[in-house]
């Protein structure tokens, strides 16, 4: 991931910015003041997917699908490496 994408991804995740606005931006065709890469927008979605425990959309359908295949406690974990991944890039 280049650098200004790490940058971008770190300033969404500090300010906790909503799937659906990373969703809207990605989708404009419109020249943006961030231009977000593939990439970023990926990641950030894996990261927010799997950082908290989400019951309704893509996300809960994802965790419900894996709760039932691998258990409670992998769950727990897969959600804990998410936040630790997160505040990892936080950190940086």
């Amino acid at each position: 991931m280049e650098l200004k994408d790490r940058a971008l991804l770190v300033s969404w995740l500090e300010d906790q910015t909503p799937i659906e606005q990373i969703s809207n931006i990605a989708s404009m065709n419109a020249p943006q003041k961030e231009t977000i890469s593939e990439k970023a927008r990926r990641a950030y979605e894996l990261i927010w997917s799997w950082s908290a425990p989400r019951y309704i959309g893509t996300a809960g359908a994802a965790q419900d699908r894996f709760f039932e295949r691998c258990g409670r406690d992998a769950l727990e974990r897969r959600i804990n490496r998410a936040r630790w991944l997160a505040a990892r890039l936080n950190a940086s």
